[in-house]
C-alpha cells in the first residue's frame, strides 16, 4: 500500500503544493491516496524526488524486503 499522505503529513506538505511541485491535479493526488488510481512508475519516481524519500519509502517496502511474485 502506497504511504503517500502519509510521508507528505510527515513532511508538512500540502496537497495543493505536492501536485504543483509534479504537474498534476488535487483530485488525482486524492484518488491515489485513496488508493482509487495507481501511479504510474515515472509518477512515482517525480513523487519520491519531490518528498526526498525512496520508491521502497513510498510503497511502504522496508529495506531487504522482496516482493514475491506467484508463477501461474
Amino acid at each position: 500500500m502506497i504511504r503517500l499522505k502519509e510521508i507528505r503529513e510527515e513532511k508538512g506538505i500540502k496537497q495543493k503544493e505536492l501536485a504543483k511541485g509534479v504537474g498534476v491535479t488535487c483530485a488525482y493526488l486524492c484518488a491515489v491516496e485513496r488508493n482509487r488510481k495507481q501511479l504510474s512508475l515515472k509518477r512515482a519516481v517525480e513523487i519520491a524526488n519531490f518528498l526526498n524519500v525512496s520508491l521502497n519509502e513510498l510503497v511502504g517496502r522496508q529495506d531487504g524486503q522482496a516482493e514475491t511474485h506467484k508463477n501461474y
